[in-house]
């Protein structure tokens, strides 16, 4: 059920349509939309009398609490844009993504007041915002669909995040692929289970919110929080990355009677995992999408169709995707290549970045830089990210497969292959190891040749004590490279 027009701010209309349904539950509070509203509209005045005005980009830095969700609604209740960032990141990091984009104001939580070490600045403020009885005094401007919703950075697995822009017509589009595939009523309660920076995290703010449903948010994002929240508010969609899963299943959490959907995405998917937890009745649902898709854009339900559990699923909705080559031809059944995704939901460009936005976006189609397959029956395959493909000697290796070798091997606990470039063979493969027994170089390329060929073994292994990665379960790769160039010197 929807419970938005799209004829004024999606709040407003939600809180006017069912004003005492408990929607915003965090700790102890429960809040309805009626009080979220009045709140919101508090907020918004101080941030008008602040200086914030319509159109001004507003960067957040906070963890999932409700706070964020209060800020991001006043926000767009003045016509101004969130941009959520990633409170992972160094302050200077922070520092060049506002420059980037041209952020007019900064917020911070209180409780990440010295978690960032800037240097004075105007742009500076902290919030909770405290209650302001100025809301006679705004004048709130009037909503569109057109108008931009939200600006998000890439997740930043190679170098260069890239800041997204989404409508509120992409925001609404992605919501009402998800309800289509999910079946979302009013009824459901989603567990804020990705951190809200992240497009997976944030959507699921706004699914709640067209769909009048009910939005819980744990104590943190560690798998016990996780798992608390789990027992406590028996959610009835949750969406995780592999490692969480991986962890609730050794502490063998069983799915609440209420669970609908558990969403999987976040990167290449483990068949052996999947099939574990189907298996102790998790009602899994294995989904692809990306920060400029919005969100899910492809989805699988592996009890419906068990024969397609390595695939992504059928396209939701009217969402249309080809694959192409180097050259832009469309390829048939079976034949790998870029995938290219047309959906209501993409994004609309790359801010302040002209040439990257022509070369994603072309013909009405994203461009992904992900490489996969369309099955005869129109099911999608992912392969990898292109940044995922070695090419050694003129033979292009799926580090996927390098890597799920090396991981079937006892003595090793993490592992990472990419390419470093080199004279003879343009690259060669390497391997970052984090092992659980020692074991060294030759008995492990002696273990691997029993299953991969030889120009598929790493010529070089690193062993490390930790593979860094994002909460989305991503290897940062320019982390885990400045840490072994380190270790080099």
């Amino acid at each position: 059920m929807i419970h938005v027009s799209n004829n004024k701010n999606w709040l407003e209309e939600v809180a006017e349509v069912i004003p005492s349904k408990k929607y915003l539950h965090d700790n102890n509070a429960q809040i309805n939309f009626f009080e979220l509203y009045n709140t919101v509209i508090n907020i918004a005045s101080q941030l008008n009398f602040s200086g914030v005005a319509e159109k001004d980009k507003v960067g957040i830095l906070c963890e999932n609490k409700k706070e964020f969700v209060e800020l991001v609604f006043a926000l767009w209740l003045i016509g101004a844009i969130p941009v959520p960032m990633n409170i992972r990141n160094t302050a200077a990091e922070i520092s060049d993504s506002i420059n980037i984009i041209n952020i007019k104001h900064l917020y911070i939580h209180k409780e990440l007041k010295d978690n960032f070490n800037f240097e004075a600045n105007s742009l500076q403020n902290y919030f909770p915002i405290e209650a302001s009885s100025a809301k006679q005094n705004l004048v709130l401007p009037s909503f569109s669909l057109k108008n931009i919703a939200l600006i998000l950075f890439t997740s930043g697995s190679t170098k260069k995040a890239k800041a997204v822009v989404h409508t509120f017509n992409s925001l609404f589009e992605s919501t009402m692929l998800t309800v289509q595939f999910s079946n979302l009523s009013e009824n459901d309660k989603w567990l804020a289970s990705l951190p809200f920076y992240h497009i997976g995290g944030f959507m699921i703010i706004v699914r709640s919110l067209i769909t009048g449903s009910s939005l819980f948010i744990p104590e943190g994002l560690k798998t016990k929080n996780i798992v608390s929240a789990m027992k406590l508010y028996n959610p009835t969609h949750i969406s995780l990355i592999e490692t969480v899963l991986q962890d609730i299943l050794k502490n063998s959490l069983k799915p609440n009677s209420e669970l609908k959907q558990l969403y999987l995405g976040g990167g290449p998917l483990s068949t052996k995992l999947c099939e574990k937890a189907i298996s102790k009745g998790f009602p899994i649902c294995k989904v692809y999408g990306s920060t400029e898709t919005c969100s899910m854009i492809s989805g699988l339900q592996p009890d419906k169709n068990p024969t397609k559990l390595n695939s992504v699923g059928l396209p939701l909705g009217d969402t249309q995707i080809k694959i192409a080559d180097s050259n832009g031809n469309i390829l048939g059944a079976n034949q790998i290549g870029e995938i290219a995704i047309k959906s209501k939901s993409n994004f609309i460009e790359y801010y302040n970045e002209d040439e990257q936005t022509k070369s994603a976006l072309k013909d009405g189609y994203y461009y992904s830089s992900d490489y996969g397959f369309l099955d005869s029956d129109g099911y999608l395959y992912i392969e990898n990210r292109r940044e995922d493909i070695v090419i050694t000697g003129g033979e292009n290796v799926n580090i996927t497969e390098v890597e799920d070798a090396i991981l079937n091997i006892p003595e090793i606990n993490d592992a990472f292959v990419f390419g470093e470039d080199d004279e003879t063979w343009g690259q060669i493969i390497c391997g970052a190891i984090v092992l659980n027994i020692e074991i060294d170089s030759e008995t492990l390329i002696k273990t691997l040749k029993k299953s991969l060929a030889g120009y598929k073994i790493p010529k070089k292994f690193y062993f490390v004590t930790e593979i860094p990665r994002s909460e989305l379960g991503k290897v940062l790769r320019e982390r885990l490279f400045s840490s072994l160039k380190s270790n080099e010197a």
